[in-house]
Order: structure tokens, then sequence, then C-alpha cells
């Protein structure tokens, strides 16, 4: 799950990731529509705001989430992202 800004999430990207924008007004609501059961891995692009939305998945009953360090900036320098042609 990518809670990166829409422009960001277009700019470049994890394959197969879900974008929820953590600045949306209705990101908790957002987020409360999904299954609580599941398994999540959530990055924004540093590590700054992931690390503001953990309490946020505590208050929502969230079962497994799962933070990855230093974000998107930190994926690229080993796996491959997609991003967009300008």
């Amino acid at each position: 799950m990518d809670i990166r800004t829409p422009e960001e999430y277009t700019e470049e990207r994890i394959a197969d990731g879900l974008n929820i924008n953590f600045y949306a007004p209705d990101f908790k609501k957002q987020l409360n529509g999904l299954d609580k059961n599941k398994k999540y891995i959530y990055h924004c692009r540093s590590g700054g705001r992931s690390a503001r939305a953990v309490p946020i998945f505590k208050e929502l009953g969230f079962k497994e989430v799962l933070e990855l360090d230093g974000g998107i900036n930190n994926w690229k320098n080993f796996y491959p992202t997609i991003s967009s042609s300008k």
C-alpha cells in the first residue's frame, strides 16, 4: 500500500501497489473499508508519513501491517519501480 499522494504514485511506484493518500481528508475512511484481517505492507517516500500512519492502523484495528523501512526511496536501491514517462 502506497500512502503517498496520487501525483507521487503516478511518477513512480512499486508494481501492484494500492494508493491511498495519507493527506486525503478521508484517509481513515478509505483504510476502514479494507479487510483488517489481511496483511498489509505500506510505504511512503522516505518513512515520515508511514511512521505517522502506525497509530492510525492500530486505532482502526488492523491485525498485521508492516512498514517498508525507508519508503520507496530505500526500495528502489534494491528493486525496480514503475516510472511514468515524462
